[in-house]
């Protein structure tokens, strides 16, 4: 529920800005790759077992693949409702996206 709570509150910032899908999309893997390394130096400097390394990163990327569903779906959904409220309000001369 914290994840789904995350990606709407995020999605509404990312609107706001008036981000593209795209951009978002880049700037979660980049975010991820960044951690990733971090994940990696932490892992050296405890010396974990390549078990534990992989039990910790494959964790991590299942939960990035979460939110990463999650920050699309409300994304998508804020869009939609954001599209619909400016056809009501300016009528359908807006450009299709």
């Amino acid at each position: 529920m914290r994840l789904q709570n995350w990606s709407c509150a995020i999605s509404g910032e990312l609107l706001e800005q008036q981000l593209s899908i795209e951009d978002v999309i880049e700037e979660a893997y980049f975010s991820r790759e960044a951690i990733d390394l971090l994940i990696k130096e932490e892992a050296n400097y405890y010396e974990l077992t390549i078990d534990d390394f992989y039990a910790i990163i494959s964790s991590f990327h299942t939960t990035v693949e979460q939110a990463g569903q999650l920050l699309g779906l409300a994304y998508k959904k804020g869009h939609t409702k954001k599209r619909k409220y400016l056809i009501q309000k300016y009528g359908n001369c807006l450009p299709r996206c």
